[in-house]
Order: structure tokens, then C-alpha cells, then sequence
């Protein structure tokens, strides 16, 4: 699968070979060095992933992902600490961020932090399809079910009609014990179309 990713860096080789592999995948890839770019970038497109540099002197770049995450809950942000810096600005660990990597990282060791995020993005992608796929078949299984319940209340009219015609025409000729039987029918298949009638008009829509 294809995500368009945001990267802000500051044009380090790392980031030059992190853009190269991600484009090479077939991801959409857009840089950004200066946070006013970065968040102009934000601004006019959603993206999947941002992984972004950040050190304890540029908390500017901090302020761009808090809004980066109001203007795209969804997005996944992973964050990049300068070189040799060995801790996060303190603020970083309440944006709920993705996944940290302290620098300076093996090529490869950041490769597998980067998959593991396109993993979930994947995941996500994946649920998401699948419970859209799940509505739409829930949607074609509930309009056959309306009209199955429009022929079953039909049906029921009918038999309503046809046992009342008949207890009247034979009235007289009926004993007591087939007259209560015919009643406790007659009973029954009212009790069971006002189930049909209130089940449907529960499960119907306009």
C-alpha cells in the first residue's frame, strides 16, 4: 500500500536516504526544512505519516505537530531527537507520539521503526475496508430482510382473513373444542403479526 508521508528534517543525509527508500516503496513523499513550510504543507493536505526531527532548541518544530495532530487526529507521527541528544523535549511525551528514536540510529535500525509504522497504517487501512465491506453486506442482508417480512405480514393478513371467514361461515356447526382451538389460532397469528409489524418498523428506513 501507498501513504503520502511528510518528513521534517533539516537535509541530512539520513533523512536524504529515509526519502529516497520511502519514494523507491512507491510512497508519496514530501520534505520539509522550516516549520512555516512544514505547517503551509499541512495545511493544504492530509497525510498518513510524519516523521520529524526535533532537538531541545527548536520548539517551534514541537508546536507544528500539536497542530498537525488537531488538523489530522489520525495521523501517525514519529519523532527523530537530534544527534547525540539523548533526551526528547519534555512535551514531546504528551502529544501521544507514535514512536520515538533517539539519534544517532543505524540506517537500518530506523528502517524497521519506519516499517513497523507503514504496518499499522496498513492495519488500520485493512479494518477500516473491512468494516466498510461489513456494512455494505450488512445493509443488502437487512433490505432482503424487510422484504421477507413484508411477504410474512402479508401472509399473516391473509390467514387472519381466511381463519375469520371460516369461524364465521361454520359457526353454528362447530363444536366447543374445535371453536376454542380456531380462537387460540386466531390469537396467535395476531400476536404474531404485531411482532412482524413492530420488528420491521424497528429495522426499516426511509
Amino acid at each position: 500500500m501507498a501513504y503520502d508521508i511528510l518528513l521534517l528534517d533539516d537535509g541530512s543525509p539520513v533523512f536524504r536516504t529515509l526519502a529516497w527508500v520511502l519514494a523507491y516503496k512507491g510512497h508519496q513523499v514530501t520534505r520539509a526544512t522550516a516549520p512555516q513550510v512544514f505547517q503551509e504543507t499541512l495545511q493544504a493536505k492530509d497525510f498518513d505519516l510524519i516523521i520529524a526531527q526535533l532537538t531541545s532548541d527548536r520548539a517551534d518544530g514541537l508546536e507544528v505537530l500539536k497542530k498537525a495532530k488537531k488538523l489530522n487526529p489520525q495521523v501517525l507521527v514519529m519523532v527523530l531527537s537530534g544527534d547525540h541528544q539523548m533526551a526528547f523535549p519534555l512535551e514531546a511525551y504528551a502529544m501521544e507520539i507514535d514512536d520515538y528514536v533517539l539519534m544517532p540510529c543505524p540506517q537500518a535500525g530506523l528502517w524497521r521503526r519506519v516499517a513497523a509504522c507503514l504496518e499499522r497504517l496498513a492495519s488500520r487501512r485493512l479494518e477500516v475496508s473491512s468494516n466498510q465491506g461489513l456494512t455494505k453486506t450488512n445493509e443488502r442482508v437487512l433490505k432482503k430482510l424487510v422484504h421477507k417480512l413484508d411477504y410474512v405480514r402479508h401472509s399473516l393478513d391473509s390467514l387472519a382473513m381466511d381463519l375469520e371467514q371460516l369461524t364465521q361461515s361454520t359457526r353454528e356447526k362447530m363444536d366447543q373444542g374445535l371453536m376454542h382451538k380456531m380462537q387460540k389460532v386466531s390469537a396467535r397469528v395476531e400476536v404474531l403479526m404485531d411482532l412482524t409489524k413492530g420488528f420491521q418498523s424497528e429495522i426499516s428506513w426511509n
